[in-house]
């Protein structure tokens, strides 16, 4: 792993896209690339999880593949976030996660970063 996602797993205790939605509340994009049942198998999709009302709501949504890995996961986030705008989320803008193809909400990752970056400092500060 590269030093973003061991600093987010030390310093904030998230290791994945749920742990983020967990602990900010916040809705979050994760895109899969393969079937959690089936070994081997392809299944390009998109899932749309929150928690609301104390209750973990989720949406998958699974779009004909394109060409290339890359189209698809483009193809894939749009219909999610038009997905997330008609159910009224509320976010205006979605930014990656830095853990693989996981998207959260532009605001809350600005948050998760400056909380990041005050580990930081505290570490460089405590060495």
């Amino acid at each position: 792993m590269s030093k973003y996602p061991d600093d987010l797993c030390a310093a904030l205790g998230i290791s994945n896209a749920h742990d983020i939605s967990r602990k900010y509340g916040c809705p979050v994009i994760w895109f899969h690339t393969r079937h959690a049942h089936a070994y081997g198998r392809w299944d390009y999709r998109v899932t749309i999880r929150l928690l609301r009302e104390g209750e973990w709501r989720q949406r998958t949504i699974r779009i004909r593949p394109t060409s290339t890995l890359k189209e698809s996961r483009a193809a894939h986030l749009a219909a999610a976030v038009e997905w997330a705008a008609e159910w009224g989320l509320g976010v205006e803008e979605w930014a990656p996660t830095g853990l693989s193809d996981s998207w959260m909400p532009k605001d809350v990752k600005d948050g998760m970063k400056a909380e990041l970056a005050a580990w930081r400092k505290a570490q460089q500060a405590a060495s």
